[in-house]
């Protein structure tokens, strides 16, 4: 049996940040891996450098594995491409992320700053005993723990076990592939573009390749005599204007949930989810990781105090939940008001109805 202060559910990027700045408090944590689903989402913005600061994460981070971006560039309410660059920004470029390397390499800080990493997939069961949490499985790992974090993405699974509601505001996925250009491109800018039954994203990788997404709604996509495939024509279609794209590198087609979600509550006595597990924003927004690395910094500061027998900020972080998921919404529809050239479309109609 393992015994820690900290027992964190979910192995991405908020999981890791909150393993992190507890175990920069002096607090035992094991990280359980192995619950989210194939993670997509390649581009970091800059807005993420003041935690990845914060987290002494920036010399761990390996850039040459990821792709220097200048900016954004997107063809949304018209079909003229507008530019918006990071140069005057403080922290001048984001990054195009080799996502796997990149989530490699926080959990390889975790482990290296001593935190317990338990990876693989099995059948968890969750009970609470006297001391505060008890996680187990079918393989007889036994993991108890005072406190317990959700980051377990969308499928909030410590949440919703413990009485949180999932508010969903949408039915987005995202039909992800890794496309090659005959030629590396120069600019390494995240293209979006506006398509009549969603949008698309494109993010130029460090190895030639690009990392591509089609975004819909689930029904339009499972509804449809399309199959896959033709979805993913109708990508490279999009995107041929801004790149020479030549063929699928490995063939593999990945449909994820990408739904903007608000999970109530998202904290209670000796629990909390952070990241996507408490609420997850539309990747319009771009600030997927971003988001989830300031959750992991902001929650290290509630369980610290919750340990010691301080609760209120974990009401506070309810709170603050509702309060940042109504902003976003109200931003997100701003941003969907803008393109005007479907309304007929189920897409754009729900969207602007």
């Amino acid at each position: 049996m393992i015994r820690v202060a900290v027992a964190v559910v979910g192995d991405g990027p908020a999981g890791a940040a909150v393993a992190l700045a507890l175990l920069a408090r002096g607090v035992e944590v094991a990280v359980v891996g192995g619950w989210s689903t194939p993670r997509v989402g390649e581009h970091l913005a800059p807005s993420a450098w003041p935690s990845i600061e914060a987290l002494a994460l920036g010399p761990r981070i390996d850039t040459e594995q990821h792709r220097p971006s200048p900016g954004v560039a997107s063809a949304w309410g018209g079909g003229e491409e507008k530019r918006r660059d990071y140069l005057f920004q403080p922290w001048r470029c984001g990054l195009n992320l080799d996502r796997a390397a990149f989530d490699r390499q926080l959990l390889d800080e975790v482990a290296r700053r001593g935190g317990l990493l338990l990876p693989g997939r099995s059948n968890w069961t969750l009970v609470r005993i006297d001391k505060g949490w008890q996680l187990s499985n079918t393989c007889s790992s036994v993991i108890e723990s005072s406190f317990l974090v959700d980051a377990t993405g969308r499928r909030a699974w410590v949440a919703r076990r413990l009485g949180g509601r999932v508010h969903r505001v949408d039915r987005l996925v995202a039909l992800w592939v890794r496309l090659r250009s005959a030629s590396t491109p120069l600019d390494a800018s995240l293209r979006l573009k506006a398509l009549p039954t969603g949008w698309c994203y494109a993010a130029p990788l460090a190895d030639g390749t690009i990392a591509a997404a089609y975004l819909t709604d689930a029904d339009l996509l499972s509804g449809s005599s399309c199959p896959k495939s033709v979805w993913v024509e109708q990508l490279r279609t999009a995107l041929t204007p801004m790149f020479a794209l030549d063929v699928n590198v490995d063939g593999k087609i990945q449909v994820v949930p990408a739904c903007s979600q608000l999970v109530q509550p998202a904290a209670g006595i000796g629990w909390m989810a952070v990241g996507d597990a408490a609420m997850a924003f539309d990747p319009l927004s771009s600030v997927g990781i971003p988001k989830a690395l300031t959750d992991g910094l902001q929650a290290a500061d509630a369980i610290e105090l919750a340990l010691a027998g301080d609760f209120a900020k974990l009401e506070c972080w309810n709170t603050a939940c509702r309060s940042r998921f109504g902003a976003f919404l109200a931003t997100r529809r701003t941003y969907y008001q803008l393109e005007r050239r479907w309304p007929d479309e189920n897409f754009w109609h729900r969207r602007q109805a």
